[in-house]
């Protein structure tokens, strides 16, 4: 469960028949209500169903996908950091962990089956994500310059903060063109 400091209001229209059953289905669960039961109910069925989708998501990729893991391979090195110190088992992001915390935060981001554990391990050494250094230790290797750096540009200040940013250039371009064209007169469409 998240905690309060990273909650935000996440209006959506229901049909009044799905919240009844909804809040009866609260009512039985819970018989004692208290203040904010109704969204960490709401917030656990989001995750549930997220959770659910990933799952069918994984089982139906397109081999083009599977042919080419790179993305979801840095992606995973940055999980199991942010895990391990979401966790409280390091302060900032760890360089060196041993076998049980990384064999922890694999099974709790991509799935407990021993397969899966040993291909994840496989594939974040194939990348240069992860070397051994010694008995049951392993090093989270830094990127390279040639690596790629893996962007995550989901929360919702990033992406306005980008649409604006777009949009200034594009009203820039066009600002620009009816400059020329206006100073310019025919011969504007030469520069643009």
């Amino acid at each position: 469960m998240t905690s309060t400091d990273d909650k935000i209001r996440f209006k959506v229209y229901v049909s009044a028949r799905v919240v009844e059953r909804f809040k009866r289905m609260i009512s039985i669960k819970h018989p004692a209500y208290k203040q904010g039961l109704i969204s960490r109910e709401v917030e656990e069925a989001m995750t549930r169903h997220v959770g659910i989708f990933n799952t069918q998501a994984q089982s139906t990729q397109t081999p083009v996908e599977k042919d080419n893991p790179i993305h979801q391979v840095y992606r995973l090195k940055e999980d199991i950091k942010q895990y391990l110190v979401k966790s409280g088992r390091y302060e900032e992001e760890p360089r060196f962990v041993p076998n049980k915390l990384l064999e922890e935060a694999i099974c709790a981001l991509r799935g407990l089956d021993n397969r899966t554990l040993r291909k994840w391990k496989k594939l974040l050494q194939q990348y240069g994500c992860l070397k051994s250094v010694g008995i049951s230790q392993w090093e989270i290797l830094q990127p390279n310059n040639n690596e790629a750096i893996v962007i995550d540009i989901t929360t919702k200040k990033t992406v306005d903060s980008l649409l604006w940013i777009v949009y200034a250039i594009i009203l820039m371009a066009l600002l620009f063109s009816q400059f020329l064209l206006h100073s310019w007169g025919p011969f504007g469409y030469l520069f643009l």
